[in-house]
């Protein structure tokens, strides 16, 4: 957004058509969180235990996890973090021209 560099004179001009469509989308999103949080317990112990922990680096029982357990929800994050940079590079881009 701080890339966009827009003047006083287009920022005047605020279109509040979307509005609906973000609200529903907030919306939507708050509820999935809301369902996801639903079987969270707080306290609950994982899959290492401290003598484990203790052998181990925290980094390595980190990294194990990370690429074992949560690969593919890691890698989504990945993609979707490029997309962002790529997006912000190309309207960066279209602005200086």
């Amino acid at each position: 957004v701080f890339l966009l560099n827009l003047r006083e004179e287009e920022q005047e001009a605020k279109n509040t058509a979307h509005w609906p469509a973000g609200a529903v989308m907030a919306l939507s999103l708050f509820i999935t969180l809301a369902l996801s949080m639903r079987g969270f317990v707080v306290g609950q112990h994982g899959e290492y235990d401290i003598e484990t922990i203790s052998r181990l680096t925290h980094t390595k029982a980190i990294g194990t996890v990370l690429y074992t357990k949560y690969l593919f929800p890691f890698e989504v994050a990945s993609v979707i973090l490029l997309v962002a940079i790529i997006g912000a590079i190309t309207l960066a881009k279209r602005h200086l021209k």
